[in-house]
C-alpha cells in the first residue's frame, strides 16, 4: 500500500469473552511509515475519532487527498496507534498493523487512594494529583477532598496500572511536596472493581550538584540542568522490579544552573533513579562509558544502552531517602557556520536554518535541553507547561553574507533544515529517507563550516505593495536579532500604516482590531489584521 493512499484500517473492539463492544471511541494518535520514521496525527486536517457500529467493527480510512502531505518516498503505512475507550471498561492504547485487527477491553480497576501524611500519620485531603503510567496520562477526578482514578488497565503491558499520588500546596515551593511511592493497580485488594488503598506520602529528597570543573566559572546565564524520573513500583502484582521501560509513571523538573556551576533541585521522589541532563553556553553534559557501566553494574539497570544512539546521554543518579550531592561531567560543544547560496553562487539572505540535536533518556528522546516541570503541568493541565525553550539556540536566519552560526551543539552528526520561501535545498545530504535534511559533522570546541545550495523553485514571499481594505490580511513575521538569533517572547505592536496614493505613514485606526502579539519558539508572530 502506498502511502498516496488511500488508507484503510479495520479494527474489531470486543470483551474478554469474545463479545463486541458498540459505541466504542477510537482516536488515531499517529502512524509510523515504511523509512522507520513516526508521525503524530494531523489533526488539523485528517479524521482523528471513529466509533465501533453494533458489530464492534470501527474503520480508519483515509483518501489520496489526506495522505498528499505525507512525502512519498517515506514508504507505505506500517502501523496506526490509537486509544480505545468506553464508559464500562478500561482505556486501551494499541498499534495497528494489520487488517481486522483485534482490540480486548478489560473493565479495569477503579482506584480511590486514602492519602496519609507519613510523618505526622494525618490524612491527607486536599491539593491532591495523580501522576498516571502508560503511553498517555489519563485524568483522575478530584471532589470533596477525594481523588477518583478512571478505569485503570490492569491487563496492559504499556504500564497503565501505575500511578502516584502527589499533594502540591499552592503557595508553597517545591520543597513542600508530597509524594506516594509508585503503585502498581494490579497488586490492589479491590472490591466490585473498586480498590480503596491507604497510600502514605512522604517529602520528597533534595539532589543537588554542579557540573564538572572543566567547565570555566563564572558560567554564562541560561544554562541549565533537567531532571527525569521513570517512575516504576518498588513492588509489583508478582512481587519483582519491572524491567525495561515498562512501567512508566515519570516525574520531572528543571533546575537553574548558577554561575558557580551548581543546580538544586528541593524535592525528588524517593527511590528513584535520576536522569541529569545539564547544558549551558559551549557545554554539555555526557557521562563517561565507565561511569554508566559502573552504575549499570550496581543498580542492576541498563543506561549504558542508552549512549549506544548516539545522542546527549543521560547522567543517572540514585535517590533513596537522604539528601544526595552530584557531580555531573560536562564536555565542549561545537559550532557550526551554515553558508547559504543561491543556483548561481550568490549569498542568500533570511534563510531559516535550524538544527535539531537530541538529549536521551529512559523515557525517550527530545529535543536538547528542552525539559518540563511535573509540578507546574499538574496544576495546569489543559496546557503543556515548559521551561525556556534552550531550543532557541539551535535557529538562526542568514545575514546579508548568506551566513549563520549556530552553537551549543554536541559533537558527532546533527541533522539541519534550510527553509526559504520558493526555494528548495539542491542534492541535500538525506538525513532520513522521505526528509530533506543536511547532516553537519559537529566536532567539539571547534566551528565547523556546511554550505547549502538553494534552487528557486517559486515565487519569493514579499511584503504584498498595497492590500484591499476589506477581509483579512495575515502577515507572518520571524523577529530576530542582529546575529540572526531568534527572539522568543518579543512584543510587536502595529503603529501605523501606509495608503495606497499616499506619502505618509497614518496612525492606526483607533478601531481597528489589533493588538499586541509576542513572538513564540523561533520568533514566529502571526499578525492578522481585519
Amino acid at each position: 500500500m502506498s502511502v498516496n493512499g488511500p488508507l484503510r484500517r479495520e479494527l474489531i473492539v470486543t470483551d474478554s469473552g469474545g463479545r463486541p463492544i458498540a459505541d466504542a471511541t477510537v482516536t488515531a494518535q499517529g502512524f509510523g511509515t515504511q523509512n522507520g520514521a513516526g508521525w503524530g496525527w494531523f489533526d488539523d486536517y485528517w479524521p482523528r475519532v471513529f466509533r465501533t457500529d453494533v458489530d464492534g467493527k470501527a474503520v480508519i480510512e483515509l483518501s489520496v487527498q489526506h495522505l498528499a502531505i505525507i512525502p512519498e518516498n517515506c514508504g507505505s503505512v506500517t502501523f496506526i496507534s490509537v486509544s480505545v475507550e468506553h464508559p464500562s471498561f478500561a482505556k486501551e492504547e494499541r498499534l495497528a498493523y494489520q487488517t481486522a485487527e483485534s482490540i480486548v477491553l478489560s473493565p479495569g480497576v477503579v482506584v480511590r487512594p486514602q492519602a496519609v501524611d507519613a510523618i505526622r500519620g494525618q490524612p491527607v485531603t486536599t491539593e491532591l494529583y495523580a501522576v498516571s503510567g502508560g503511553q498517555r496520562r489519563l485524568d483522575w477526578n478530584y471532589e470533596n477532598g477525594q481523588l477518583t482514578s478512571p478505569r485503570l488497565n490492569t491487563q496492559s503491558a504499556d504500564g497503565s496500572s501505575f500511578f502516584r499520588i502527589v499533594r502540591i500546596p499552592a503557595e508553597s515551593d517545591a520543597v513542600s511536596v508530597l509524594f506516594s511511592d509508585v503503585v502498581d493497580a494490579t497488586a490492589l485488594q479491590e472490591r466490585n472493581g473498586v480498590a480503596t488503598p491507604e497510600l502514605p506520602l512522604y517529602p520528597g529528597v533534595p539532589l543537588s550538584g554542579q557540573v564538572s570543573d572543566n567547565v570555566p566559572r563564572p558560567l554564562p546565564a541560561g544554562g541549565r540542568v533537567i531532571a527525569t524520573i521513570l517512575g516504576r513500583p518498588l513492588i509489583s502484582s508478582d512481587n519483582s522490579e519491572p524491567a525495561g521501560g515498562s512501567g512508566r509513571c515519570g516525574w520531572s523538573d528543571v533546575a537553574e544552573l548558577h554561575v558557580d556551576g551548581t543546580f538544586t533541585f528541593p524535592s525528588l521522589p524517593r527511590h528513584s533513579h535520576v536522569e541529569l541532563i545539564a547544558v549551558c553556553d559551549g557545554w554539555v553534559s555526557m557521562p563517561e562509558s565507565t561511569q554508566l557501566e559502573d552504575y549499570d553494574r550496581i543498580h542492576g539497570t541498563q543506561f549504558k544502552s542508552l549512549s549506544a544512539a548516539g545522542q546527549v546521554t543521560s547522567s543517572p543518579v540514585r535517590l533513596e531517602r537522604e539528601p544526595v550531592e552530584t557531580v555531573v561531567s560536562m564536555v565542549p560543544t561545537g559550532s557550526c557556520v551554515f553558508r547559504v547560496v543561491d543556483q548561481t553562487g550568490a549569498a542568500v539572505e533570511l534563510a531559516t536554518i535550524s538544527c535539531f540535536p537530541n538529549h536521551s533518556t529512559s523515557a525517550g528522546s527530545t529535543w536538547l535541553g528542552y525539559g518540563t516541570r511535573s509540578m507546574d503541568v499538574l496544576r495546569n493541565r489543559q496546557s503543556s507547561v515548559a521551561a525556556d525553550q534552550w531550543s532557541d539556540h539551535f535557529t538562526r536566519v542568514t545575514g546579508a553574507d548568506g551566513s549563520a552560526v549556530i552553537d551549543c551543539l554536541p559533537a558527532g552528526s546533527v541533522m539541519a533544515t534550510c527553509t526559504m520561501p520558493g526555494h528548495q535545498v539542491i542534492s541535500p545530504a538525506s538525513y532520513f529517507p522521505g526528509f530533506d535534511g543536511i547532516t553537519a559533522v559537529i566536532r567539539a570546541d571547534r566551528e565547523s563550516e556546511v554550505q547549502i545550495q538553494l534552487l528557486q523553485v517559486g515565487d519569493k514571499m514579499a511584503m504584498p505593495e498595497a492590500m484591499s481594505l476589506s477581509g483579512r490580511f495575515p502577515l507572518l513575521l520571524r523577529v530576530v536579532d542582529e546575529a540572526g538569533r531568534t527572539l522568543p517572547d518579543a512584543v510587536v505592536r502595529t503603529t501605523g500604516v501606509n495608503f495606497e496614493g499616499g506619502d505618509t505613514a497614518e496612525s492606526w485606526g483607533a478601531d481597528w482590531r489589533v493588538s499586541d502579539h509576542r513572538t513564540v519558539d523561533g520568533g514566529l508572530v502571526l499578525l492578522e489584521i481585519e
